[in-house]
């Protein structure tokens, strides 16, 4: 705070007097310099003010000032103003003016206070000096990064009418108390531009209050993946108070905000039970987990991919179907129609597809049948890792198992 030497100032009859002289100190509330963005910000001006007349009135007026422009701050298009009226009671003494604004807009700005000394309408002092460190406040710049997956922290996810991205923003330099919006936006990678489903983007938005000035929070996004095969989404996040755009993370090429989406496949294999080869002639269909019968119909790989205007059914070729761009979601294999002279498996087949299951590593559904009068019934087995599941020929499978665990448990009774 600097308050020039004592200017004097000739008076008739009196010699000379000094002249009123006032200096400023700008912080905020607690003293700072450097003050968070807040949309009911407070910097406190502290004015030193000499050779006042005791028993006077006096207004002090107050103008915030853009130290890089040299211009009025302006806050909602008006200029940020504050005064105090006081009467002292020695010529020295000091005196405080609170300027309490939004200043959500004023990021990494420096803002200077000018003060100006008043009687009634006549200015008899001032402090304007654009450079004074002492009348300059700093505002600080928040700072956001973001990290998408998808709900399990997974950066590949499988095509979904019902697709979920969870983008963590972790966040910097913010108010405590001060209430945020994140606003969230998917890109396409490839073009740059906003992702587009049926039409609209896809965004999303939270908004938040931290009580502290160091954090993260979540943006989820939920909407219909199923045709984003192949493609890589980037998170851009923007972070506001009210209308005002205080921090962003928008980095096309950021591997933290990006994840990718892939198709799930499926490989149907029929086998002969009793020779153990492939066996054609089996008809199957392939249902949702809304339990309505999925259409399909070949590309130009002879494998089955969704279509509506296609069939249900499934053959084998060489006893192996593959099925491509599938959806994360449950589904159930029915054997419909079974191989002349052979019994078929008439259980449901149920399974659910992981991240791996893709056109390079499908999903393995193997069903066999066995033919007539074959001793060992037909089954099915699903997964890399699983075991089958074997029908109980005409029954007598189920007998013969009960009776050996029956006989296995008495002779462990004997023994005992």
């Amino acid at each position: 705070m600097r308050v020039q030497s004592p200017r004097l100032c000739p008076i008739p009859g009196k010699g000379l007097e000094r002249i009123p002289e006032i200096g400023t100190k700008a912080t905020g509330k607690d003293g700072k310099k450097e003050l968070p963005l807040s949309a009911a910000a407070t910097i406190v001006d502290t004015v030193k003010y000499e050779n006042l007349a005791v028993g006077q009135e006096y207004t002090i007026k107050g103008t915030l000032m853009d130290k890089a422009t040299g211009k009025p701050v302006l806050a909602d298009e008006k200029e940020v103003t504050a005064q105090t009226t006081f009467t002292p009671d020695k010529p020295n003494g000091t005196v405080e003016v609170t300027f309490t604004f939004d200043a959500s807009s004023l990021k990494a700005k420096e803002v200077v206070v000018f003060e100006h000394l008043y009687i009634g309408d006549a200015e008899i002092a001032a402090h304007a000096d654009i450079q004074d460190k002492e009348q300059t406040v700093c505002f600080t710049e928040p700072k956001i990064g973001t990290s998408a997956s998808g709900k399990d922290g997974e950066k590949q996810l499988a095509i979904s009418r019902n697709a979920t991205i969870i983008d963590k923003v972790k966040y910097e330099g913010l108010t405590v108390g001060q209430k945020y919006t994140l606003k969230g936006t998917l890109m396409d990678k490839a073009t740059g531009k906003a992702l587009f489903v049926d039409d609209q983007e896809v965004t999303a938005e939270t908004s938040f209050t931290p009580d502290k000035s160091d954090g993260t929070i979540e943006v989820t996004f939920t909407f219909d993946a199923s045709s984003l095969k192949g493609k890589e989404v980037v998170v851009f996040e923007r972070l506001y108070i009210g209308e005002n755009e205080i921090a962003s993370h928008t980095d096309i090429e950021d591997k933290n905000q990006t994840v990718s989406f892939v198709a799930y496949a499926m490989k149907l294999t029929k086998i002969d039970r009793a020779t153990n080869k492939p066996l054609d002639g089996a008809e199957f269909t392939l249902y949702g987990a809304d339990g309505k019968e999925i259409k399909l119909t070949k590309d130009k790989d002879g494998a089955y991919i969704p279509d509506e205007k296609g069939s249900a059914i499934i053959s084998t070729v060489d006893g192996v179907a593959i099925i491509k761009d599938l959806t994360d979601q449950k589904y159930t294999l029915r054997e419909v129609t079974v191989p002349k002279g052979y019994v078929g498996y008439t259980e449901p087949i149920p399974f659910e597809l992981e991240a791996r299951d893709t056109e390079d590593d499908p999903f393995p559904v193997t069903v066999y049948n066995s033919p007539e009068g074959h001793k060992e019934g037909s089954g099915a087995k699903t997964g890399r890792d699983g075991l089958p599941m074997w029908a109980l020929y005409g029954g007598v499978g189920l007998l013969a198992l009960a009776a050996s665990v029956g006989v296995l448990y008495l002779r462990k009774r004997k023994m005992n």
